[in-house]
């Protein structure tokens, strides 16, 4: 028998369960010349069945439920309250652009997008379709949050989907699963930010890349999605090297139609849909590319340290990454990292998420990058890290449910597989469960929870969603009329926001001048003066709205306090 028959009878007597082992057709070619490589092509092929397509339903629908019924748990973030009116314009154009009411001038389209021009036109369109679409059915904060929330459950999914073929069913839903529990992953998933946006565009290019080696079409469709990455976040830029790296060194003969659809469709993708870049576009170009080559270093507070104007050190990506992942999807990872190295010829998709894992960390880890806000600058890396999660995961459950005998089937797929990851599972979500809504704060037990961090020097909080409806309610109640109140280490127009809103009392002066009745005091040590430090450490009357003992936000009443007016 031929070994093209044997291949066929393989194929039809397969079962629809395969194991990590057996998933792929690997063939090698072996060169006369001992200088030539041996190339490997990974089977792309693999058939998805209705126990695929349900799965990925309940993985979506167990994400979107999870995400949008706490999804105003959390209170408006720093970057909600500086990206909601940009977000407004964006809905009013989108509105008035099917309508036909923009006559394309320069000063017509300018006017719905001169609001901070740094941020490219996906993630406003997305926020303004929520705006559009939904507020009035929902609260301002959540319409706006909505697009994030349907991203995420899409990047579960996603994950899924580019797992499958490569590693089996076990791989992917621990995979899938291992980045849902992530408990800073999903506190983002719940916030209107760039970050989550970027990360699902930047798994959606590498999918699309990969199979677009085999399809012209799927090239045009990366050439697209690329572009649509652009004009999500600069961080886009970083992945086409790697994936460049990665082809010509394993399929040097067909990324090819790749690179050409995203170096002359993609700029097209770009220009078009940042309608900011219409007039001017070359000027602005510029413009955008300097404000983020020189950003201002935003300050840190990391072991104990203040880096002020300065970038904190390299390994700060590295070890945010390490005391921040739960420890299952942590230890996991780091044993996928033996599969990954005994297979980099037969399986060399494992090195390209590797270096999708690792690069985003690298080169947060230079000196001139920003080292701030917990994970949230390399959060790109984390559904590679979830990937190599699920690689360790399912690796040893595969060889579990092999050693032991089967007594869960469904049209020959062993459900035992699912009954490890639904622990798994159940685990995370617990841990979740015990810190929520306070999940950006998050940290493992190698450093002692948030507890053992805050008193290693960590940073505790950053981002302002603590002032959630608990903060509102008691400074409803408590401050007095017309009080004048110092916030610190908080963005202001979070207050405005909810001031105009009706969620904080209208009389209440926010950000006056002193003398101050109040300070309200973000605890991100990072922004910490004389006053913050006072505040925070010094015997006065003050509410403290802590998690596990450590404070969060501190109310303090300060009116007696001269030295701080």
């Amino acid at each position: 028998m031929n070994e093209k028959e044997k291949d066929n009878k393989n194929k039809s007597t397969e079962p629809p369960w395969i194991s990590s082992s057996e998933i792929l057709n690997i063939h090698e070619k072996s060169f006369k010349s001992q200088n030539q490589k041996v190339t490997v092509q990974e089977s792309e092929k693999y058939k998805f069945i209705f126990f695929d397509y349900m799965f990925i339903f309940v993985l979506f629908v167990l994400s979107f439920v999870l995400t949008f019924s706490t999804v105003d748990d959390y209170g408006l973030c720093w970057d909600e309250a500086y990206y909601y009116e940009p977000s407004e314009q964006a809905s009013l154009f989108i509105k008035d652009f099917f309508k036909g009411d923009i006559d394309f001038s320069q000063k017509s389209v300018d006017s719905y997008w001169d609001k901070i021009v740094e941020l490219p036109a996906f993630c406003k369109i997305l926020w303004g379709s929520g705006i559009l679409f939904f507020d009035g059915l929902l609260w301002h904060v959540t319409a706006l949050r909505l697009p994030n929330v349907i991203i995420f459950s899409l990047l579960i999914v996603l994950i899924y989907i580019f797992v499958l073929p490569y590693y089996g069913r076990t791989v992917a839903a621990a995979a899938s699963i291992s980045f849902l529990i992530i408990p800073r992953i999903f506190g983002h998933s719940h916030i209107a930010e760039t970050d989550m946006i970027i990360t699902f565009m930047i798994l959606l290019t590498t999918y699309t890349w990969l199979k677009g080696l085999n399809s012209v079409i799927w090239s045009i469709i990366t050439g697209v999605i690329f572009g649509l990455a652009l004009n999500t976040k600069i961080n886009a830029f970083f992945l086409l090297p790697v994936l460049v790296l990665w082809s010509q060194i394993y399929h040097r003969k067909k990324y090819i139609n790749n690179l050409f659809c995203i170096l002359f469709i993609s700029p097209i993708v770009w220009f078009l849909t940042w309608p900011w870049l219409w007039s001017d576009t070359l000027i602005r170009l510029l413009d955008y590319l300097k404000f983020h080559t020189t950003h201002q270093l935003t300050s840190t507070y990391y072991f104990g340290k203040l880096y002020q104007n300065i970038s904190a050190p390299f390994h700060y990506p590295f070890a945010m990454t390490f005391l921040t992942l739960p420890l299952t999807v942590l230890v996991f990872s780091l044993i996928s990292f033996i599969f990954i190295f005994k297979n980099t010829r037969s399986k060399p998709i494992g090195i390209l998420i590797l270096l999708n894992a690792l690069v985003p960390l690298l080169i947060n880890a230079l000196p001139s990058s920003p080292t701030y806000d917990g994970i949230r600058l390399f959060m790109p890396a984390f559904p590679f890290i979830a990937i190599m999660s699920g690689i360790g995961l399912g690796k040893i459950i595969d060889w579990i449910d092999k050693k032991s005998p089967v007594y869960f089937k469904y049209k020959n797929i062993s459900l035992t597989p699912y009954f490890f990851i639904l622990i798994i599972f159940l685990i995370g979500i617990y841990e979740i469960y015990k810190i929520h809504p306070y999940e950006l704060c998050y940290f493992n037990q190698f450093i002692g929870g948030v507890e053992g961090a805050h008193n290693k020097g960590m940073e505790t909080t950053y981002w302002g969603e603590v002032i959630n409806e608990d903060v509102t309610d008691y400074i409803n109640k408590n401050i007095p009329k017309n009080a004048n109140v110092k916030l610190l280490a908080l963005h202001e127009k979070i207050f405005e926001y909810y001031q105009k809103w009706g969620i904080i009392r209208e009389d209440i002066k926010f950000d006056g001048e002193p003398p101050y009745d109040f300070h309200i005091l973000l605890c991100r040590q990072g922004f910490f003066g004389r006053a913050e430090d006072m505040i925070y450490n010094a015997k006065m009357p003050k509410h403290i709205f802590a998690l596990n003992n450590v404070p969060l936000l501190i109310i303090a009443d300060t009116r007696e306090l001269k030295y701080l007016q």
